[in-house]
C-alpha cells in the first residue's frame, strides 16, 4: 500500500521545481521588477522610523550636550512635554519612557508618510539628496511651526544657530535617511538606480 501522502508529496515537490525559477527570473529580471505590483508594507515602514529615531535621538542628545550640557533625561522629559506639559520635567522615568516613545512614533509617522508619497509623486523619485533634504526641512518646519504649537511643548526660543543646527539635522538625519530607506524597499518595484 503506497504512503497516502504520497501524492501530496509529489506535488508540492512539483511546485517548488516551477515556483523557485519563476522567483529567481522575477528577482533577475528588470522589466518584471519594473512593473511589480508588491509594496513594501509595515516591517519596512517601522524599521524605516526606528532607524531615524535612533539617528535622530543621538543627534538631539549630542546637540543638547554639547551646546547646552543638557543631560539625556531632559530631552526625552522636553519631548514628554508635549502630552504631559511642564509636569514632564518632574515626572521622573515615567516621562522620559514618555518621551522615548513620542520620539519614536513620531520617527515612524513621518516615514509611513514619505512611503505614502514616494509612489504616488514623481518628483520625489528624482535626486536623493536634494529630495531628503527637502524633506528633512519640511518635516522640520512642520514640525516647529505646526505641530509642536498644538501640543503643551514650552515655546522655543529660535536662535540662528538653534535653527541651523535642526535643519541640518532633520536635513541629513531625517530627511535624508528616510529618502535613502524608502529608495532601497521600492528599488526592486520602480526601477530605482
Amino acid at each position: 500500500m503506497k504512503n497516502e501522502y504520497e501524492g501530496v508529496i509529489s506535488i508540492q515537490y512539483e511546485l517548488v521545481k516551477l515556483y523557485i525559477p519563476a522567483v529567481i527570473s522575477r528577482n533577475l529580471n528588470p522589466v518584471a521588477m519594473q512593473f511589480s505590483t508588491s509594496r513594501p508594507g509595515a516591517g519596512a515602514v517601522l524599521l524605516t522610523g526606528i532607524t531615524v529615531g535612533i539617528l535622530d535621538g543621538a543627534a538631539a542628545l549630542l546637540n543638547a550636550w554639547f551646546r547646552s550640557a543638557i543631560p539625556p533625561a531632559r530631552v526625552f522629559q522636553y519631548i514628554a512635554s508635549a502630552m504631559f506639559g511642564r509636569d514632564a520635567y518632574s515626572g521622573g522615568g515615567g516621562t522620559i519612557a514618555a518621551g522615548v516613545f513620542l520620539h519614536f512614533l513620531v520617527a515612524i509617522i513621518w516615514s509611513a508618510i514619505f512611503f505614502v508619497a514616494f509612489p504616488r509623486i514623481p518628483v520625489l523619485r528624482r535626486n536623493k539628496w536634494l529630495v531628503g533634504c527637502a524633506y528633512g526641512i519640511a518635516v522640520w518646519l512642520l514640525m516647529n511651526f505646526v505641530v509642536l504649537p498644538l501640543t503643551q511643548v514650552p515655546p522655543l526660543n529660535f536662535t540662528w544657530q538653534g535653527v541651523v543646527t535642526g535643519l541640518l539635522i532633520h536635513m541629513f538625519v531625517v530627511g535624508v535617511t528616510i529618502v535613502f530607506m524608502v529608495r532601497r524597499w521600492y528599488r526592486a518595484d520602480m526601477a530605482l538606480d
